[in-house]
């Protein structure tokens, strides 16, 4: 196994940082190196090659990383023959430390250590070290530099890899990654003073934000893991968690114990009608109301910094994902390259690119955030996972690239954060192989987003149509005799005729929006809560009908947990036609109606003929007309009102894109993705995931 410096001339160093004082200007002149832009390393046929990121060693290590490293240190004695070992980025965390220190670091986790020096004692096998955004500090420190090279280990800013397989030398290049992110790239590898503004958060901001709270509760602490995208979403997490919940307990406790207190008494004196315990009824109903009060308080506050905070981005996301990697290899396969592996985003994947190529991340060895799905619509919990993968490279018959992952929780969460999380991963431990190429498409799988979004629309729109028959069943039949009789004590029998024709025409209205619901259309999600809300109060008021009521709550509930799957726009110019053609037909069906009435019988006031005619076309008699007229006019009037609403709805949840002769259709980034990796089978499908491109 040979090396080869592949790199252009060194580049000179520039001055010091301007606050440095002429003895630390001496020393760090001492200590400046020039590391290699790229080294180029032979692998021999039956060699094997070990690429990890993301350890994040520091001096006197801690629990996680020696777990890590114990398990890593398997991995590397388990090699036989000639073997490299390239550690792609963030191998030790330096921007913690005032002074790079790796042997300190090394010696704080003695298993890996003896590992390594095990591991280079072999011929034919070799170490290197990839500089990243923790420990940066490799390119142009040399005493840091020169303390590995003592090892035996090379530095380098970039590794192309050579493997000699039965069907030709294939090449690999293996990177940091972090030039590829703007946000993390530095100007000047070499340059002591270059640094990116991933720097900057991870050595000033985070850690700052990390001790907030007092020391016996930090409840931020370990936010430096966490990806900077979701920052925002992480604080209102914690905040909700750690901080509303935790003090809203004391809010409901006195509730709590007062209810307990005065609803035995109640139960126990059903029978008796004094005063003290029409008191203590009504005191009992008013902690009732006072709890309900608090927890809907509580609703809109959590609901408020889930969506006011969940969308504040410290980064892009599309820069926190293999996205940018991938297309570089894309390039790199076209141009006869075999793959590129990074480890920058800490994401472990492999992807097939086809042709023979493929893109892969190592991931990361250690402690990360990881946002976890709740229930009810809560914010997402954010926990704590033991993650730890890498790849495996075998030069044989052909070239084979293996990921290795492992992943398990760590017990970090509180009690509300488990009781709120819907998710459980399941425990992953030691690392297994998760992935190979060639035969595997894509791991992890971006999954069917859209599959999973449609399941979701139909079953909203099932339980929205199935509330609909109920409320028109509800309303066509006879309240149960005792609750009318109770209802009546309180209002007089106007009240449920006029709830139950409210639900009548809730019951049609959600027949109708049915449809549009089924298209995931927010305009007619929002009719439709509204709908399902009035009919759960005309059900209440019209005969005490809980069981409806309950239903339709049900169903509120649905679809505001999902609401998020119900987002896609209506056509702008169906409502404008839609609310034309409506007008236009209604007052043409108003007008010919006056008009033929008048005709027929001139006696009868032209305001009075107009009330009526409207009346009739929503099947309301209030105003009389003639038996041998409105025996006549009255079906006619009602059919035109139905066909003038069906048509109205029809228009108004139209999908954005009005269908074609063709079967296209539009698609989310999603399913466009899932696409590609199921069916893509050359180097340039992942080229129609780019920005510019649209899917149908």
């Amino acid at each position: 196994m040979t090396m080869t410096d592949s790199s252009g001339d060194e580049k000179s160093q520039e001055e010091g940082p301007a606050h440095a004082t002429g003895a630390d200007l001496v020393d760090l002149a001492s200590r400046r190196l020039s590391v290699v832009d790229e080294v180029a390393i032979s692998v021999p046929r039956g060699g094997e090659v070990l690429v990890f990121g993301g350890l994040q060693l520091v001096a006197g290590g801690t629990d996680v990383s020696r777990e890590v490293t114990r398990t890593i240190a398997h991995a590397i004695e388990a090699c036989r023959g000639p073997a490299l070992i390239v550690f792609a980025g963030d191998t030790f965390d330096m921007l913690r430390e005032g002074r790079p220190d790796p042997d300190a670091a090394l010696n704080a986790h003695p298993r890996i250590a003896s590992a390594l020096t095990t591991f280079l004692e072999r011929p034919e096998r070799q170490i290197v070290v990839l500089p990243g955004i923790r420990d940066a500090a490799l390119a142009y420190d040399s005493r840091a530099a020169e303390a590995l090279q003592s090892n035996g280990w090379a530095v380098a800013l970039a590794c192309v890899l050579e493997i000699d397989t039965g069907s030709g030398v294939r090449v690999i290049r293996v990177e940091p990654g972090h030039q590829l992110d703007p946000a993390a790239a530095f100007a000047d590898p070499r340059d002591p003073n270059d640094h990116s503004l991933i720097m900057h958060l991870e050595r000033e901001v985070l850690p700052g934000f990390a001790n907030v709270g007092d020391a016996s509760h930090k409840w931020l602490e370990g936010i430096e893991d966490a990806d900077p995208a979701d920052m925002g979403a992480l604080v209102a997490s914690r905040f909700t968690y750690r901080r509303l919940f935790r003090r809203a307990v004391w809010l409901t406790l006195p509730v709590l114990a007062l209810l307990a207190v005065f609803f035995p008494v109640i139960a126990f004196s059903a029978g008796r009608r004094d005063t003290l315990m029409h008191i203590f009824r009504l005191l009992a109903a008013g902690f009732a109301i006072e709890l309900i009060l608090v927890v809907v308080a509580l609703a809109f506050v959590v609901a408020q910094l889930r969506d006011s905070l969940g969308s504040i981005s410290w980064l892009s996301r599309s820069l926190r994902d293999n996205d940018a990697p991938r297309g570089v290899a894309v390039g790199l396969a076209a141009g006869g390259g075999a793959g590129l592996i990074t480890g920058h985003t800490g994401r472990a994947e492999l992807t097939d690119l086809g042709s023979g190529a493929f893109y892969a991340n190592c991931g990361i060895a250690g402690r990360s955030l990881d946002r976890v799905e709740t229930r009810g619509g809560l914010p997402a919990v954010y926990g704590a996972r033991l993650r730890c993968s890498w790849i495996e490279l075998e030069a044989g018959a052909e070239l084979r690239a293996r990921l290795w992952h492992g992943a398990r929780d760590l017990p970090e969460r509180t009690f509300l954060e488990r009781v709120a999380s819907r998710e459980r991963m399941r425990s992953c431990w030691p690392p297994a192989e998760v992935a190979e190429h060639p035969g595997t498409v894509t791991w992890p799988s971006a999954g069917d987003a859209t599959a999973r979004r449609r399941h979701t629309r139909r079953i909203g729109a099932a339980a929205i149509a199935f509330a609909g028959l109920m409320s028109l069943a509800s309303a066509v039949t006879v309240p149960v005799a005792s609750r009318l009789t109770a209802l009546g004590r309180f209002a007089p029998i106007e009240v449920p005729q006029f709830a139950a024709a409210l639900v009548a025409i809730c019951g049609i209205g959600l027949l109708l929006l049915a449809r549009g619901v089924r298209r995931g259309q927010r305009h007619a999600w929002i009719l439709a809560n509204a709908l399902l809300l009035l009919a759960v109060v005309g059900d209440v008021t019209k005969g005490l009908d809980v069981e409806e009521a309950i239903i339709a709550l049900v169903v509120v509930v649905f679809l505001v947990v999902h609401r998020d799957d119900f987002a896609a726009p209506a056509n702008p110019s169906s409502w404008r036609r839609g609310v034309g053609v409506a007008l236009l037909a209604l007052g043409t069906a108003i007008v010919g109606g006056t008009i033929g009435v008048a005709w027929r019988h001139p006696e009868l006031s032209l305001p009075k003929i107009e009330e009526a005619v409207a009346q009739r076309l929503i099947g309301m008699k209030s105003v009389p007309l003639p038996d041998n007229i409105d025996r006549l006019v009255s079906p006619a009037l009602l059919a035109v009102g139905v066909v003038v609403a069906l048509s109205l709805f029809w228009l108004l949840f139209r999908p954005a894109v009005s269908p074609r002769l063709s079967s296209y259709r539009p698609l989310s980034r999603e399913r466009a993705r899932f696409i590609v990796e199921k069916y893509g089978t050359d180097s340039l499908s992942y080229f129609a995931l780019r920005d510019d491109k649209e899917w149908f």
